[in-house]
């Protein structure tokens, strides 16, 4: 049984913790991740302990007899006639101790043997070598957990030759300590006329070997947090930030570490700024995953729970498994565009304008390979309590079945507009719209300022001249293309509905149509504009700038 049955937080909302759930915390800098792991630790211990986002922890403490048993399967024990006392990694505990157990209403001084808090200090420094003891001993570290027991050995050396390319070996013929060694498994190929000699060759070869507590940051952290995981009295581990130090491949394999070695009957909660320790918890046990997203206004916290069903769902579809959703639960909002050239013009200019106000662009453009899935994206950042834009084009309005589930996914209501909508669909397909191929004639000219004309002006030209279906023209002449009364009127109503939640259609029609005078499409037409336009300040980009004003982020 897992200790944590739910979790209240100080907005009094409140969420159930299963028995064998991996936590995680997510979000901005400062909402609050890294203080929930230190509430929940205050809270194991007393109930009545001051915290600051989780107000109170349902917690299932075990009976007398279970935690007994625990001390003696996992403490040194001490006869001192009267009592008994009891030793393991940072826990000491007694007999007059064990007799005043059940009085508490949390763990009191039992937390230290049921629950771990590593915090990223403290990680760094367990990978010291500790003092060496007699075989059949009690463990009091845990090194010599892999120094005298050959599956914890053979674990943790695989964990550390995944990461980083050599193995983890407990030397144990070192002397008074236990320093783990990093180096290529030792093959003594030579024959030796007695064991001793062995030994003392084989001791030799260690002996050359790098230790970890020599090593960088990264390393002694990464093996820290393996070691702690190995302490099997544990029910309960909290994790600050286990990415620290490491380098995105080895976060994303911490992340897999920590969802193989914390089996089911085990508990995590995680603080995390890493899409890849996310990624490698997801890839391992996504049923088990539940994310947590906090945000921070002013001194109001906000609680945003992906449960372990859409964790999986996500995981299980390849649109959003690659949509860069994983890392947007670290930006302030997101932006879903229908393509990756329209996310790379977007985002440039925006972090343009973003800059020349002195700011940090900490949007995350998100491109979904089209209209036809967007709700779907949609649907996980509602969930996620994400602050989210869509960006469409206009042929949107060409597809009742697309925008109304885009509708539904950005939680508004379909009936609301769907006579608007079918005003301006029925017009369009009618054919009652503005002669389009003059407007866009009158366009060019407007802006030509040369007396010839460029081969890529003729091509618009022709373009412009060809016969097309209304909703051709539509998506290249946007609100312009519709004619007044009616059409133009039902659109209005209809995008500031939109608006309203979130769905912005492009007014020109698409991104492309708001520089007319460069010709091509999609990445060709991106990379065009930005050479012939290198000074984003150029005026050329402001009406996609005010576009994007328009999204008030």
């Amino acid at each position: 049984m897992g200790l944590i049955s739910s979790i209240r937080f100080n907005n009094d909302e409140s969420m159930s913790v299963e028995d064998n759930e991996i936590i995680v915390f997510v979000g901005p800098n400062n909402a609050g991740k890294s203080q929930s792991l230190k509430d929940i630790f205050a809270l194991t211990q007393k109930a009545e302990n001051p915290t600051t986002v989780i107000r109170s922890i349902g917690l299932n403490k075990p009976s007398l007899e279970s935690f007994e048993s625990q001390i003696r399967n996992f403490c040194q024990v001490i006869n001192n006639g009267d009592h008994e006392d009891f030793h393991s990694y940072n826990f000491s505990y007694n007999t007059y101790k064990l007799n005043l157990y059940t009085s508490y209403n949390a763990l009191d001084e039992a937390r230290n043997l049921l629950v771990s808090y590593l915090s990223t200090e403290d990680r760094l420094t367990l990978a010291n070598p500790p003092e060496s003891i007699n075989r059949d001993s009690a463990k009091t570290h845990p090194i010599h957990y892999p120094a005298f027991e050959k599956k914890y050995r053979t674990e943790l050396s695989e964990f550390f030759e995944r990461a980083f390319g050599k193995k983890l070996i407990p030397n144990i013929l070192f002397g008074r300590t236990i320093p783990l060694c990093i180096g290529d498994s030792a093959n003594l190929k030579e024959s030796f006329s007695d064991e001793q000699t062995r030994l003392e060759a084989y001791a030799e070869i260690l002996q050359s070997y790098d230790q970890v507590q020599d090593q960088g940051d990264g390393i002694r952290s990464f093996v820290g947090i393996i070691l702690n995981l190995m302490l099997e009295s544990y029910q309960l581990f909290l994790l600050d930030e286990p990415e620290s130090f490491l380098h995105p491949p080895q976060a994303k394999i911490i992340g897999e570490v920590i969802g193989q070695m914390a089996s089911n009957r085990k508990q995590v909660f995680i603080s995390t700024h890493s899409r890849d320790v996310v990624q490698g918890l997801v890839e391992t046990c996504p049923n088990r995953v539940k994310i947590v997203r906090i945000t921070r206004r002013e001194n109001t916290n906000f609680f945003s729970i992906l449960e372990n069903e859409t964790v999986s769902n996500i995981w299980k579809d390849p649109l959003l498994r690659y949509s860069a959703i994983m890392d947007s639960m670290f930006h302030q909002s997101v932006v879903l565009c229908e393509s990756d050239s329209d996310c790379k013009m977007y985002s440039i200019i925006f972090a343009h304008y973003k800059e020349r106000q002195n700011s940090f662009l900490q949007t995350q453009f998100i491109h979904c390979g089209g209209k036809h899935r967007m709700h779907d994206v949609a649907k996980t950042l509602s969930d996620l309590g994400m602050t989210y834009r869509i960006v469409l084009d206009f042929d949107v309005l060409n597809n009742e079945s697309i925008l109304s589930r885009i509708v539904e996914a950005c939680e508004g209501k379909w009936e609301n507009v769907r006579d608007d909508y079918h005003i301006i669909n029925t017009q369009v397909n009618n054919g009652r719209m503005q002669d389009v191929s003059r407007k866009k004639l009158e366009q060019l000219i407007a802006k030509k300022n040369t007396e010839f004309l460029q081969q890529s002006e003729i091509d618009l030209l022709r373009d412009a001249l060809k016969s097309k279906n209304p909703w051709e023209n539509a998506k290249q002449m946007g609100e312009l293309a519709l004619p007044r009364g009616n059409a133009s009127e039902a659109y209005q109503k209809l995008s500031k509905y939109l608006k309203s939640l979130g769905i912005f259609i492009v007014p020109s029609g698409e991104l492309e149509s708001f520089v007319p005078e460069v010709g091509g499409h999609g990445p060709k037409w991106v990379n065009s504009v930005l050479e012939q336009y290198p000074d984003l300040s150029n005026d050329v980009y402001k009406n996609i700038l005010d576009f994007i004003k328009t999204w008030e982020l």
